[in-house]
């Protein structure tokens, strides 16, 4: 039996690697990933509120709200939408959040860009 000693590098999030490099290249990407809440899906019979929650990851090195609001109005469409017909309510909103507090069966989206 030969015994051996290795130098493991742990990232921000808790990955272990065993090449230097590669722990600096994936925490070059954690500092570009963002974290987003989206509420959607209004209650148009009474209040208007939004109903549920769903979370977008986003890769990008800038813009990433324009990303995430652009795949928001693909998947949901217009911001807009209207309680029973008259009152004017919102159809989706999203806010940044830190990426610890992402539920995972919940996410919709992880865009890369």
């Amino acid at each position: 039996m030969k015994a051996e000693k290795r130098t493991v590098f742990t990232t921000e999030d808790g990955k272990t690697f065993f090449d230097k490099q590669e722990a600096e290249k994936h925490e070059e990407q954690l500092k570009n990933q963002k974290a987003y809440r989206v509420r959607y899906c209004p209650d148009l019979n009474e209040t208007g509120m939004l109903q549920k929650t769903g979370y977008i990851i986003c890769h990008a090195r800038w813009g990433n709200e324009l990303w995430v609001e652009d795949w928001l109005y693909k998947k949901f469409g217009n911001r807009i939408d209207f309680v029973q017909g008259v009152s004017p309510t919102e159809k989706w909103r999203f806010e940044q959040i830190e990426t610890d507090k992402v539920e995972a069966d919940k996410i919709l989206a992880t865009l890369h860009h």
